[in-house]
């Protein structure tokens, strides 16, 4: 990452040691090389596996193009499937036995003006940690993200503004951190949402998981706001 980014992610890592690399997470050959590069020095013997690559081509629905999807979807799902490749020293996630978050977008779950291509890729990784958590047992959740303040796409790209008109504010970077925890703990998508998983408790903050409890959705959003500017049933905005 570039110098900014590297902070960034220092700073979110609130302490722990971290190793910095460039590499193209959908080529499996990069991942597996900087995966084996790294290891001779630190021993990969990692709490969990988070899979956060990803990038924008946005476009009206009508000017979405073949190579604008591909080149979003690519650090998705090609990006998973050479992670997986490499994990385990190539025997996968399962020979590991840690939790794998994958982080999705909201827009998987509202949609975003612009996005198309962004909320089929999220959507596939929803789909994929679905079918991995409850077809192949492994502990893998995918979390719809919404903004994150200070860090991350939303706010590289200036649209946590566009959000917080829409009644989703940005979520602290404190919370953001409280949520990996709850990920990496096992405590998040337990059906409970809130305080059950050591979430506020907050009318504008959600937790909102899945049947299969294999997808959570994070936002803090004024929901009553939100549904005024959204496209959606009558039915999700009731609920939500």
């Amino acid at each position: 990452p570039e110098a900014a980014e590297a902070v960034n992610i220092s700073d979110v890592a609130a302490g722990a040691d971290t190793t910095h690399a460039a590499a193209d997470s959908a080529a499996a050959r990069t991942t597996r090389a900087e995966r084996t590069s790294n290891h001779t020095t630190v021993p990969l013997e990692p709490r969990a596996i988070f899979h956060a690559a990803g990038t924008l081509a946005d476009a009206s629905l009508y000017n979405q193009t073949e190579a604008g999807i591909r080149s979003v979807a690519a650090p998705k799902v090609a990006g998973l499937a050479a992670l997986e490749r490499a994990a385990g020293g190539g025997a996968g996630f399962g020979a590991l036995g840690v939790p794998v978050v994958l982080f999705s977008s909201v827009t998987s779950l509202l949609g975003w003006r612009g996005q198309a291509n962004y909320a089929a890729a999220n959507a596939a990784l929803d789909a994929m940690a679905a079918t991995r958590s409850t077809v192949a047992g492994l502990p893998m959740m995918s979390v719809q993200w919404g903004a994150v303040a200070e860090v991350g796409m939303a706010a590289d790209t200036g649209t946590e503004a566009v959000a917080a008109r829409d009644g989703m504010a940005p979520l602290p970077l404190a919370t953001f951190r409280q949520v990996l925890r709850c990920a990496t703990d096992g405590d998040l998508g337990s059906g409970g949402g809130g305080s059950r998983s050591g979430l506020p408790a907050s009318s504008s903050s959600s937790s909102r998981a899945a049947p299969s409890s294999a997808t959570v959705a994070v936002v803090s959003a004024d929901w009553p706001h939100s549904a005024t500017r959204m496209i959606a049933p009558a039915a999700f905005t009731q609920h939500a």
